[in-house]
């Protein structure tokens, strides 16, 4: 098992929590496609730079998106 230390885990934990968030509040958020395509784009750099753990990004934004 390998140990993962760093803010990185937390701080996708928190954009997921901005996704959730969006989509509570699609209808009164001006502009959503323009967040939400904000927030996508930075996933996808996320997973592009090579130093930052994928698989951590991936457990925090599904743990953090299914909880309600």
């Amino acid at each position: 098992m390998v140990q993962l230390m760093g803010a990185s885990g937390s701080l996708y934990g928190l954009i997921a929590v901005l996704l959730v968030d969006l989509m509570y509040t699609w209808k009164e958020t001006k502009g959503p496609f323009k967040q939400l395509l904000k927030i996508t784009l930075f996933i996808v750099f996320a997973f592009l730079i090579g130093n930052i753990d994928s698989s951590v990004i991936l457990t925090n934004l599904l743990r953090n998106t299914t909880v309600h």
